[in-house]
């Protein structure tokens, strides 16, 4: 009996003490690790006596960079929102949403980083109507575009020419008939001037029958005209699995005109598809 009393005792102990290590301390988020620097060897040197020269840098460095409320930010894989362009600006992308439980004002909250400082936090939405699940690519010499879906009937595609500043021009892609709705939206761009869009997108028939697939759209104008509309990945469509699951999916960085991306889900296999 006391053996068994002993265990028990041991055993909350341990989970104590487990549960207070998973705090990190301000003093651990700013460590800096120093050593001094050795001087370089000609090759008569005894290795054990030299100094291995680093500086580790300091392991935590944060902006934040916008608010919300709305806390569902992804269903499974994550998304491309943020982006860092060879000049030293960036951009990133969330679903924004103050106005709890329903969410009215929910859409794609925005900031730009000019190379010095981020903006002021977004107040709003880009979209002209709720939205949700945006997702950020270069687009044109010096553009930008953002993709969401509506939850409703359609994808929102917003644009602009200059990244950072200037309003936004906002067009709409719609599933096949009777199949409008698309969600969960990934977008990337390439091309000499990044005027080739890629998008992805489920297309679902929900709540009648629950059936998904995959849609592939492209633009080869920046998003102008769609010359690929509502293309069925084969092998991504019901017959072969009964459910992808929201956000189940995400680009790989285009590379040479080669584009892929990756699917991966609890319960269908995890696949990689790639295109030339």
């Amino acid at each position: 009996m006391k053996r068994i009393l002993f265990i028990v005792v041991f055993a909350i102990a341990f989970l104590f003490t487990y549960g207070q290590r998973a705090t990190v301390s301000n003093y651990w988020k700013s460590y800096e690790v120093q050593a001094e620097i050795g001087q370089p060897l000609d090759g008569s040197e005894i290795l054990h006596g030299n100094v291995i020269p680093y500086k580790a840098a300091t392991l935590i460095d944060e902006d934040e960079i916008g608010e919300t409320w709305y806390d569902k930010q992804s269903n499974r894989a994550v998304a491309n929102r943020v982006y860092r362009y060879t000049d030293g600006t960036m951009a990133g992308v969330w679903t924004y949403g103050i106005n709890a439980t329903g969410f009215d004002d929910r859409g794609a909250g925005y900031n730009y980083y000019d190379g010095n400082a981020w903006g002021e936090w977004a107040t709003s939405r880009i979209e002209t109507v709720k939205c949700g699940w945006p997702v950020y690519a270069p687009l044109g010499e010096n553009g930008e575009i953002v993709v969401s879906h509506n939850a409703s009937d359609a994808l929102l595609i917003n644009r602009r020419v200059e990244k950072g500043t200037g309003d936004w021009t906002e067009t709409t892609i719609q599933g096949p008939p009777g199949f409008e709705k698309i969600t969960w939206p990934r977008v990337i761009t390439e091309g000499v001037d990044n005027n080739i869009v890629h998008v992805l997108g489920q297309i679902r028939d929900y709540p009648a029958s629950g059936e998904m697939t995959l849609g592939y759209y492209r633009s080869m104008d920046g998003g102008e005209t769609w010359d690929i509309l509502n293309e069925e990945i084969p092998g991504t469509g019901p017959d072969d699995y009964s459910e992808l699951g929201a956000d189940s999916y995400t680009f790989a960085e285009p590379r040479n005109g080669v584009i892929a991306f990756f699917v991966a889900n609890l319960w269908c296999d995890a696949f990689i598809m790639k295109s030339t």
